[in-house]
């Protein structure tokens, strides 16, 4: 009994010298982005309110435009909360089960080190991302830039044929494409 008392408080001890032998890691350590880093919006993002923009990116009310360059006040689970660095403005980015993405994924997709190219689309492509509407004609990642992932619960896949976008929370706008080129926008 002795002998099995000392072998549990032996193998107690080595689990727990083990598990401290390392410091832990902050629980969002791997949430951290360089706050005074400056990023650049990688895509037209639609907002009504600044304080609860939702990631489904509803095409109506305003428009932060692609390449605004952002600085970071905070990422959470959740939320991706940033600035406007040109007008101070502050927004909240509210992640929605509709995304099927991380707070760390949807990072990857609004947010760049580096500014979007714009030349390499075409002038007309141009013309829409900057006025946010999606033409006969426009590639896939001009769509991209101009509305916008769509949300994934009705596009799992950019190579689906139709992707389909929120207007408001029961109105939707579908695109259909003919390869990587818009043929129909309804």
């Amino acid at each position: 009994m002795k002998r099995t008392f000392i072998v549990i408080t032996i193998f107690t001890l080595s689990v727990w010298l083990v598990g401290c032998s390392r410091p832990a890691k902050p629980a969002n350590e791997s949430k951290k982005v360089r706050e005074s880093q400056t990023y650049f919006t990688r895509v037209n993002i639609w907002y009504e309110h600044p304080e609860k923009v939702l990631a489904i990116n509803y095409q109506r009310g305003l428009i932060l435009p692609v390449n605004t360059k952002v600085g970071i006040v905070k990422r959470t689970r959740n939320l991706i909360v940033f600035r406007d660095l040109s007008t101070n403005q502050r927004f909240t980015l509210i992640n929605t089960k509709h995304t099927r993405k991380t707070s760390a994924e949807l990072f990857k997709v609004y947010f760049s080190s580096t500014s979007i190219d714009l030349g390499r689309f075409s002038p007309s492509e141009q013309e829409n991302i900057k006025n946010a509407t999606v033409a006969v004609g426009m590639s896939k990642a001009a769509v991209v830039a101009a509305c916008g992932y769509p949300p994934a619960h009705r596009t799992p896949s950019l190579n689906a044929e139709l992707w389909t976008y929120w207007i408001a929370r029961f109105r939707t706008r579908s695109v259909r494409f003919s390869g990587d080129t818009v043929a129909e926008v309804r």
